[in-house]
């Protein structure tokens, strides 16, 4: 599991984000790449919604040289879903990597942070595609 955690702010309540690789309940993944944003109370991290209206991009790094990719889309970008917070992107090239981004700054909430702009390089895409969850945790 690959994870990335990030506490931004001064305050006590300081917003915690964090972003990780796993798998989720939802429409039928279709490859490629798909983002989940979630938002929650940093008191109760296991009480979580979709959160939709992130807007989330990519741009392709590099592919695996041994091959066994699919896809043909170098980059994206969209909004994730209100109903359950997933943006996908079934064309995104796999069995590569990825700098991804993620900008919580239309959302509702927003996050509060500092800056809503959270950038994931080198982000590992397997060669059946990955998902990609991102919570943010007030």
């Amino acid at each position: 599991m690959l994870a990335l955690f990030a506490k931004l702010g001064a305050a006590a309540s300081a917003t915690t984000l964090l972003f990780s690789l796993f798998s989720c309940n939802g429409p039928a993944f279709p490859g490629g790449i798909r983002n989940i944003t979630w938002v929650g109370l940093a008191t109760d991290p296991t009480d979580q919604t979709p959160l939709g209206g992130v807007n989330d991009s990519g741009s392709l790094d590099y592919v695996n040289p041994t091959g066994g990719s699919s896809g043909t889309d170098e980059s994206f970008s969209g909004y994730t879903d209100s109903a359950n917070g997933i943006d996908d992107h079934p064309d995104a090239v796999t069995n590569s990597v990825w700098t991804l981004q993620m900008d919580w700054s239309l959302a509702e909430p927003d996050c509060n942070t500092v800056a809503n702009l959270i950038l994931e390089p080198d982000a590992p895409v397997a060669s059946g595609g990955s998902i990609f969850e991102w919570h943010c945790l007030m």
